[in-house]
């Protein structure tokens, strides 16, 4: 084989391994960077299925991101001890609000040990005039390991296909303007 034919078949070999990882990478648009109070929004370099985790929801059954399967989950992390956290929830109140039937879920999971944490977060939410916002309990921090999360509060969005988008670490003010022109342009990038 001639050394011609041998760069040309590395070079087709390596446009082949480029064409595969831009087709594997979402398609975000190139002239959106996030912005305001979501500016640190980290996207995921690769979109890879989530192990299996578990939370308990408001009546205390196990839930997963299966229940949500088909929707786009904003998956709010917080603590009653973690003043950011109740300063944010609030927010993604009005979010919530605002996205009306949209294919969206937003997932308020407190991190709160056991049932006496359950219940603080329960009261929390009924002070704070929150009862919007279905409560989701993590009390053996199943969820909260699993994902890795190491900063309080922390916003982590999942695809349709329950792939990780991208996390914040730290609050925001999910009901922004540039707080949804994030979640628009990860809608339309991250379909399954």
């Amino acid at each position: 084989m001639t050394v011609r034919a041998l760069f040309l078949r590395r070079y087709r070999l390596i446009h082949a391994v480029l064409l595969v990882l831009a087709l594997a990478t979402p398609a975000f648009a190139a002239d959106y960077k996030p912005a305001g109070t979501v500016k640190n929004f980290e996207i995921a370099a690769e979109r890879k299925p989530m192990p299996a985790f578990t939370w308990r929801d408001a009546g205390g059954s196990e839930t997963s991101l299966a229940s949500y399967a088909g929707k786009m989950v904003v998956m709010n992390f917080w603590a009653t001890w973690c003043a950011p956290c109740i300063t944010e929830l609030p927010s993604l109140l009005r979010l919530q609000e605002k996205l009306g039937s949209a294919p969206i879920s937003v997932v308020v999971l407190s991190i709160d040990r056991g049932a006496e944490g359950a219940e603080k977060a329960r009261a929390m939410l009924r002070r704070l005039k929150l009862d919007g916002l279905a409560f989701h309990h993590d009390g053996d921090s199943r969820a909260y390991k699993t994902l890795g999360i190491e900063v309080m509060p922390t916003t982590v969005i999942f695809d349709a296909a329950g792939r990780e988008a991208g996390r914040l670490r730290g609050p925001a003010e999910w009901d922004e303007p540039e707080a949804r022109k994030l979640l628009q342009a990860l809608s339309e990038s991250l379909k399954p």
